[in-house]
């Protein structure tokens, strides 16, 4: 099947900047775009900086980033990278089972990244989500068939129109329980997968996760206009169209 890589260039070519990605080029981190020239995402994050500024008067201009505590003992996690945020919350909040979605920075060294920072690419942190669910109503299997069937895992630093290593596809996992399961579910994607190409998505062991900023979770219900403009124009729609409506490739562990 064509790399479906190829159909996006030419939203590439009409979309200067999406929603998600870096901050215009040449700008310095304390320039304040105007709304014309910013993105949606930098739009929010100007918003929220005006409202918080006073909060903020001694931390400097960006906010500090806590890295999240364990989750209640009853519940499991799972964290995943897939590009642009927004777009990772909905198919997994949708998931029976699925207690909560976090959306954060995580793959990277630097302690307490900020948006602006991550979107930038001034760290080495990917955009990512962290799942917590109840083991006995969800299996870690289903997780990996939902993040699989909303990424395109033969793209390496970039899904969709958002192009950067911080918007790579990573599956993090928390345990060897994980770990086997995730390797096993990649390798039967690329035998018996829809896609021709290699599976590019690396699987590494979770790191620390940084919550991002208030703004941007749930933003596809704090901002639905901005979010369905953004994910309509992302290719995210089509790229399923194109290789999951006639796939019935389902992973379960003892295949």
């Amino acid at each position: 099947m064509m790399r479906y890589g190829t159909v996006l260039a030419s939203v590439l070519a009409l979309l200067s900047l999406s929603a998600c990605q870096s901050p215009r080029s040449g700008e310095e981190a304390g320039d304040s775009p105007s709304a014309e020239a910013s993105s949606p995402g930098e739009q929010e994050e100007s918003s929220a900086e005006s409202s918080q500024g006073s909060a903020r008067a001694n931390k400097g201009n960006d906010p500090k980033i806590e890295a999240l505590d364990s989750p209640p003992e009853e519940l499991a996690q799972a964290t995943f990278a897939g590009g642009c945020f927004w777009c990772m919350e909905p198919p997994f909040d949708n998931v029976e089972g699925v207690e909560q979605t976090i959306v954060g920075y995580s793959g990277g060294q630097q302690k307490h990244p900020t948006y602006k920072e991550v979107a930038g690419g001034r760290t080495d942190h990917a955009e990512s989500i962290r799942i917590y669910y109840d083991p006995d109503e969800v299996s870690y299997a289903k997780l990996l068939n939902v993040f699989w069937r909303h990424i395109d895992p033969t793209a390496e630093n970039r899904q969709f129109v958002d192009v950067g290593s911080q918007y790579r596809s990573i599956i993090f996992y928390h345990d060897d329980e994980q770990k086997q399961a995730a390797r096993a579910s990649k390798r039967d994607l690329a035998e018996n997968g829809p896609f021709d190409e290699s599976i590019a998505t690396p699987i590494e062991e979770v790191q620390t996760f940084w919550k991002a900023e208030d703004y941007h979770q749930n933003f596809y219900k704090k901002s639905p206009d901005r979010y369905h403009s953004y994910h309509s124009n992302s290719g995210r729609k089509e790229f399923r169209q194109t290789y999951w409506a006639d796939s019935d490739w389902t992973w379960e562990p003892n295949n």
